[in-house]
């Protein structure tokens, strides 16, 4: 259970204003989950970016410079699983020793 920052009053689960003083709660935070590549055949951008660990822009620049194939599904650019996969293989980055920069 979590306290109210204005009065200390302690807070029941899921609201959204202490009951004593009137003060907004504020909403935790989001955790985004990792993106399984087995879990599904087509990914967004987003999803694509999230797997690979790059930022959404990125991977829309590396759909426009041809680096990594797509299709379009109702306005939206779908990526295959295989396709990443293979990106991933293409892109590999080898891990640095130690003390190198």
């Amino acid at each position: 259970m979590t306290a109210c920052k204005k009065c200390q009053t302690a807070l029941p689960e899921g609201t959204s204003f202490c009951p004593k003083c009137g003060k907004k709660v504020p909403l935790p935070p989001k955790v985004k989950k990792a993106v399984d590549l087995n879990s599904k055949l087509g990914f967004s951008a987003a999803e694509a970016a999230a797997a690979v660990g790059v930022s959404v822009w990125f991977m829309y620049e590396e759909i426009k410079q041809g680096n990594i194939s797509y299709c379009q599904l109702h306005g939206r650019k779908v990526i295959s699983r295989w396709a990443l996969e293979d990106y991933l293989k293409k892109n590999e980055v080898p891990a640095r020793e130690a003390g190198a920069k």
